[in-house]
């Protein structure tokens, strides 16, 4: 037995105890012209805990620009994009505002 694999067999049930592995399903919603872009008004994606907004957004954003702006709120609040997501969350996504 190599010590790669010795040392994986030895660090791998040791993360697994600190429940980095959990899965959780989250809700999304999307609002205005991210509604239109996605084709969706509301999904619902399982993902590994550890997940930030940002990450969902490329979970679920598919082919979409990445110039595609939003905002994001967890929960119906407005959160930052490196804001950790938890099991039974809904975020959602809209357009940022702009006016004139």
């Amino acid at each position: 037995m190599s010590n790669t694999i010795r040392h994986i067999i030895r660090v791998y049930p040791r993360k697994a105890n600190f429940g980095e592995l959990k899965n959780m399903t989250i809700t999304v919603k999307y609002f205005a012209n991210i509604r239109d872009l996605v084709g969706l008004d509301e999904d619902v994606v399982d993902h590994r805990s550890g997940i930030t907004v940002q990450g969902v957004w490329e979970q679920v954003k598919g082919e979409l620009d990445d110039s595609t702006t939003f905002l994001a709120a967890i929960n119906m609040e407005y959160s930052p994009e490196d804001t950790e997501v938890k099991d039974g969350d809904e975020v959602a996504f809209f357009p940022t505002v702009s006016g004139g």
